[in-house]
C-alpha cells in the first residue's frame, strides 16, 4: 500500500505529496490512460498534469514543469517522453518503461489493427456509401481540437 508523506508544495504545507507510489499504481493509471487519452501530445501533457499533479498529487508543480521542459527539447512526442519520465520518477527505469509501455501500446495495437484492414474497409467508395462515416471522421476531429485547447489553457494558467 503507497504511505503518504509530510512532503508538501504547498504554502502552508496543508496538503502532502504521495512520495511513495506503487509499480500496481502506476500500471493502473497508465492502461486506463494509454486506452482513453485523446487528443495528441498537449492534450495528454495536460491530462498528465491533471491527473498526476492536482488528483494523485504525485509531484509537485515545479518538478512536472521541469520533466515537461526536458521532454520539449527531446525528438518526438512529448507525452511519450512525459509517460516514461512520470514513472522513472516514481519507480526508476522499471517503472519508467512500465509507464510508457503501458501509455504506448494500446495506440500501437489499434494504429497496426487499422493499418492491416485499412483496405477492405476505408476506401472513398465506402466513404461514399456511408456518409455518416465522413460526419464520424469530422467529429473525431473537432473534439481533438477541443482537447489540445483545453489541455492549452490549463499549462497556461499554470505557468501564469
Amino acid at each position: 500500500m503507497a504511505a503518504q508523506t509530510s512532503v508538501s508544495d504547498d504554502a502552508d504545507g496543508s496538503i502532502p505529496l504521495k512520495i511513495d507510489v506503487s509499480f500496481g499504481d502506476i500500471a493502473r493509471h497508465f492502461v486506463l490512460m494509454g486506452w482513453t487519452a485523446f487528443g495528441g501530445p498537449a492534450a495528454h501533457v495536460g491530462l498528465f498534469q491533471k491527473t498526476f499533479v492536482e488528483r494523485l498529487r504525485w509531484m509537485s508543480a515545479e518538478v512536472f514543469t521541469e520533466l515537461f521542459a526536458v521532454c520539449q527539447c527531446m525528438p518526438g512526442p512529448s507525452s511519450t517522453q512525459m509517460s516514461f519520465a512520470l514513472g522513472t520518477t516514481k519507480k526508476g527505469v522499471a517503472g519508467g518503461l512500465l509507464s510508457g509501455i503501458l501509455f504506448q501500446y494500446p495506440g500501437a495495437v489499434v494504429m497496426t489493427a487499422f493499418g492491416l484492414t485499412a483496405g477492405d474497409w476505408a476506401g472513398g467508395e465506402v466513404v461514399r456509401e456511408h456518409r455518416w462515416l465522413a460526419g464520424l471522421v469530422g467529429a473525431l476531429g473537432a473534439a481533438g481540437v477541443a482537447l489540445v485547447a483545453s489541455a492549452a489553457i490549463g499549462l497556461w494558467k499554470k505557468a501564469w
